[in-house]
């Protein structure tokens, strides 16, 4: 909403006037209506024209300061004849105080209000958005028109027709990114693959009693599941944050037993929630947004804290606390090192000779530890560094914090060292100029360009007494050729004795600081061992691992590693363009899943980009005991489900899902003639013991109905093979005996059943 009284900042104003290519008083306009830059060049985008144009109602209302002046029709009036003069009433401040009369007053408030009532097939309640998007949908129900908020601009996707989209056991589904969303997608997928994680972002002390289920909600197209979501009464604050909570528990769900290959994270990032936080990218503004709901709905649960480590620096007065900083990501850049863990120590301890060394620690570490690396080189286009499949961290806690402290102060020395042969080199090569622009000379650049120029002097003749005089220099050039390559390999010879010091001292460098990297490299035990879970090269690229089915039953020797299995998913490139991914498993979508060492998750996180991040578990988080999902959250899948079984049967011509008996559905016999749901106090009955997933009680309470139909192709069949798999809904422990009758259309047939049998009894 517009707000004249706050001034933007200048450089907000630069950076939309280069953005946008607008000038400054227009770029003004747009800041005072979205105080977010970003928000204000994509409005300015959707609407080039109307989003400069100064808020009209605020520029007419501001010398008001009662009420503004607005138009009573008391009558009906006919179409052809225009509004009449004496139906205008003046509201405005000097009026207002001359005819001000509080009996008046409340009638107009008590009339107001009044016409605001009962505002049949229409929603109500004020939108967050300033501006409203086009009809997207083919098909808008009468009931549901209300004016949707249009959110950031966001790129089109044309997705597949169903049933190319439709995933087939044993490949897992996955969180489809964008340039815009960044990397939440992809860490979502992956958190989802590890079983803390993933109870930490249901999280379970967020109770919702029904979630809507909009057919298209799994393209992040639609907003609609957030409005027919039941929960607890609170305030508008606490609302936007337990939806953006629940969106987030709907992403788990959907992961967990989707027939769809893919969702989608952009009704996730178009949630006001989400966009009140400030970060450096969409992930770190997830993560700052989901922790803040997270503890504000429950301060002293411990999932809340399981993606975060704290960061101390000791204090710079003797007897101060140390300075602590959250973390949700370790990110840094390679600056020419050649290993992760070297790049872990140059984020962590900035050490040069010329300053005191920094006493920085992790006081924590999460049970999560992501980290984001980018190669610092211009032009690079691959990371060029592999990462470790193990890596522990022993080396940043407290516990091992004086051993470290003795290991950089022995590099603190070799760094001195290391620089003062740079000043000897730069000291051989470059002499001071004798020119202001020029403040040094390299003497090797110098010493060549002389030595080009000794065959043309040789050449040369010169001009004595106004007469060409012929010189031969032949000697005196030979002699000058020759001391100047001498000096040259002398200032070789020179700098190889000093760059082959320099390796020495390199090399001592690594030996020192390779102490406590691995138990094969290591005086002391370890014990913060983390195991790489996923890795991310590109928005739209996931590399994650799952268990293997394919071992499951099998008894033997085989290799510890080969219980879990890799895999790639990718969006917006085609499988098969990669050589060592065979033709079935590739595809011919605009995505594809395919199965990967993890030799070749290693190569292509240090070949594939210039940036890559990087999901690692300790083994509490990877040995976690799964928690079942909750009744509503497994109705919401169902649901989702059932929606695209129908938009399978409508791209093949068949009648929908949605066109099923309800025998079928309730594993129920009744007879038509004798349907429950003729009778409305029966239809209440169904209705409230099968909710919007239309699932029996018998099904909702964790035992599956035997002859309800599945998902298309089964494709929950093959959750929940491995313990380390999250539940499925079919593996929730049965019921007792004594609840078997819970099942309320076939407990109400049987009784029907019954008392017919008994009139025919009591007949005969």
């Amino acid at each position: 909403m517009a707000n004249s009284g706050i001034q933007p900042k200048a450089e907000d104003i630069d950076l939309v006037c280069s953005f946008a290519g607008i000038d400054r008083a227009s770029a003004i306009v747009l800041l005072k209506k979205w105080p977010n830059a970003e928000d204000a060049v994509a409005h300015y985008f959707d609407d080039p024209n109307g989003s400069v144009q100064e808020d009209l109602v605020s520029r007419q209302w501001q010398p008001q300061d009662n009420i503004p002046s607005f138009r009573i029709d008391a009558d009906d009036v006919g179409m052809s004849r225009p509004p009449s003069p004496k139906n205008f009433i003046d509201l405005s401040d000097s009026h207002a105080r001359a005819m001000r009369n509080p009996t008046e007053d409340d009638e107009l408030r008590q009339a107001m209000a009044a016409s605001m009532k009962d505002l049949s097939a229409q929603e109500n309640g004020t939108t967050t958005g300033q501006h409203f998007g086009p009809a997207q949908r083919s098909h808008y129900p009468p009931e549901q028109w209300a004016l949707a908020p249009m959110a950031s601009a966001r790129e089109v996707v044309d997705h597949p027709p169903p049933a190319e989209r439709q995933r087939t056991p044993p490949q897992p589904a996955f969180l489809r990114g964008s340039p815009q969303t960044g990397y939440i997608a992809p860490l979502l997928t992956i958190y989802h693959s590890i079983s803390l994680a993933r109870e930490a972002l249901l999280l379970p002390p967020l109770h919702i009693f029904e979630y809507g289920c909009n057919p298209d909600w799994w393209s992040g197209t639609s907003d609609e599941n957030f409005k027919s979501m039941s929960i607890q009464e609170s305030s508008a604050e606490d609302e936007d944050r337990r939806k953006f909570s629940a969106e987030i528990q709907c992403l788990m769900a959907f992961l967990d037993g989707t027939s769809r290959s893919y969702g989608s994270v952009d009704a996730l990032c178009d949630m006001n929630y989400y966009r009140y936080f400030q970060a450096e990218s969409p992930y770190t503004k997830l993560c700052e947004a989901w922790r803040r709901a997270a503890v504000d709905e429950a301060p002293n649960e411990p999932l809340t804290q399981v993606f975060t480590s704290v960061a101390a620096r000791g204090p710079d007065v003797q007897g101060a606390l140390p300075e602590e900083k959250d973390m949700f990501q370790i990110e840094g850049a390679l600056r020419e090192a050649r290993s992760l863990t070297e790049v872990l120590d140059k984020i962590f301890w900035t050490d040069t000779w010329q300053l005191p060394m920094e006493d920085i620690w992790m006081e924590r570490f999460g049970q999560i530890v992501t980290l984001r690396l980018f190669n610092d080189d211009q032009g690079a286009t691959k990371l060029g560094i592999s990462p470790v499949e193990e890596l522990y961290l022993d080396r940043y806690t407290p516990e091992l914090r004086n051993d470290l402290f003795r290991m950089r102060t022995q590099r603190y020395t070799l760094l001195r060292d290391m620089d003062k042969l740079k000043v000897n080199q730069q000291k051989i090569v470059q002499v001071p100029g004798s020119r202001a622009n020029q403040p040094h000379i390299d003497v090797r650049k110098a010493l060549e360009a002389a030595r080009d120029l000794v065959p043309v002097a040789a050449d040369d003749t010169m001009r004595k007494d106004s007469q060409l005089v012929e010189v031969d220099g032949t000697a005196d050039v030979t002699e000058l050729d020759s001391q100047i390559n001498g000096l040259l390999a002398g200032i070789d010879k020179k700098l190889n004795s000093l760059e082959q010091k320099k390796s020495d001292l390199e090399a001592e460098i690594r030996r020192v600081m390779s102490d406590l990297t691995d138990p094969q490299h290591s005086s002391l035990d370890l014990k913060h061992k983390y195991v790489l879970h996923g890795a991310s090269t590109k928005p739209n690229t996931t590399y994650f691992r799952k268990p293997n089915h394919d071992l499951l039953g099998i008894e033997g020797d085989h290799n510890p590693s080969d219980t879990w299995q890799w895999w790639r998913t990718a969006w917006g490139e085609s499988a098969h363009s990669r050589a060592n991914v065979s033709r079935e498993d590739a595809g011919d979508g605009p995505f594809s899943v395919t199965r990967v060492t993890i030799q070749e998750v290693l190569e292509s996180i240090k070949n594939e980009n210039d940036t890559a991040v990087l999901v690692y578990a300790d083994e509490t988080a990877i040995n976690h005991k799964p928690v079942s999902l909750p009744d509503s959250l497994r109705q919401f899948v169902e649901q989702d489900n059932r929606a695209f079984e129908d938009e399978l049967s409508q791209q093949h011509g068949q009648s929908t899902g949605r066109e099923r008996s309800w025998s079928n559905e309730t594993n129920s016999t009744v007879m038509e003639d004798n349907n429950p749901f003729d009778d409305p106090i029966a239809s209440l009955r169904a209705r409230d013991a099968t909710p919007m997933s239309t699932s029996t009680i018998r099904s909702l309470s964790g035992q599956p109905s035997p002859k309800r139909p599945r998902s298309s192709n089964d494709s929950m069949e093959n959750i929940n093979l491995m313990d380390d798999e999250p539940p499925a809904y079919e593996s929730v422990p049965a019921m007792e005996m004594s609840e078997k009758k819970s099942n309320k259309i076939g407990y109400f047939a049987e009784q029907m059943l019954q008392t017919a049998e008994q009139h025919e009894e009591k007949g005969g």
